[in-house]
């Protein structure tokens, strides 16, 4: 599961859909969120926050809220046109396509918690070629072992000034003031990323384990 590394695809997928805008303030609340019968947490109370913040302090929340105001139809749409659910074409032996269920398959919850990242799962290699949307105007790069790929085979997926505001919104996660990946930051440059965290399966109970993670940054 890719956890919240999904959220600026999520976000992305409001913004194109023009139903939030940079301004928009999302209301996280003090504690956690009970949404059909089940409890969304965040690390700790955020409160009222724009879109920036979500990312930059990474609300689950604020995440599942903004999603709320999407149908599930064009949140599933959005994740494959990042290239979720499809296997990038590396021709490396092995690679797999990974899983977004179709979302007329999605109860409530699943579309709630697709957001960030859960009930669903990718490979890394997926990860990096759908961040290439936010670092080339709008555009999901290629993936390849050979250097020197023809460029041009690059597909539009959100509008330019969609992916710019992305871009700078994750900007906000390598600050030191209140980010998620300080450590990431590079003296003299402007570093651009997510965060994402999420629990490890439980072989025995068959669930969530409760002190077991994984951890990635994009």
């Amino acid at each position: 599961e890719p956890g919240s590394t999904m959220k600026p695809i999520s976000l992305a997928a409001a913004l194109e859909k023009k139903v939030i805008n940079i301004n928009t303030l999302i209301d996280t609340g003090k504690g956690p969120y009970k949404y059909e019968g089940k409890f969304i947490r965040d690390k700790r109370a955020h409160g009222l926050i724009d879109i920036k913040q979500v990312i930059k302090v990474s609300s689950n929340i604020g995440s599942a809220k903004i999603s709320e105001r999407l149908s599930s139809m064009n949140l599933a749409a959005m994740y494959k046109k990042f290239g979720y659910g499809i296997k990038t074409g590396i021709n490396f032996p092995g690679e797999v396509s990974g899983v977004v269920r179709k979302h007329t398959k999605w109860k409530k919850i699943d579309h709630s918690r697709a957001s960030y990242g859960y009930g669903m799962n990718s490979t890394l290699i997926q990860s990096a070629q759908a961040y290439t949307v936010f670092a080339n105007g709008g555009k999901l790069k290629p993936i390849t072992l050979i250097k020197g790929i023809d460029s041009t085979l690059s597909k539009k997926v959100v509008a330019p000034k969609t992916a710019k505001n992305m871009l700078l919104m994750l900007v906000s996660v390598t600050d030191a003031n209140g980010g998620t990946a300080p450590k990431a930051k590079v003296f003299g440059y402007r570093v651009a990323g997510k965060t994402g965290t999420t629990k490890k399966l439980d072989n025995i109970s068959g669930g969530y384990s409760q002190d077991k993670y994984i951890g990635s940054f994009v």
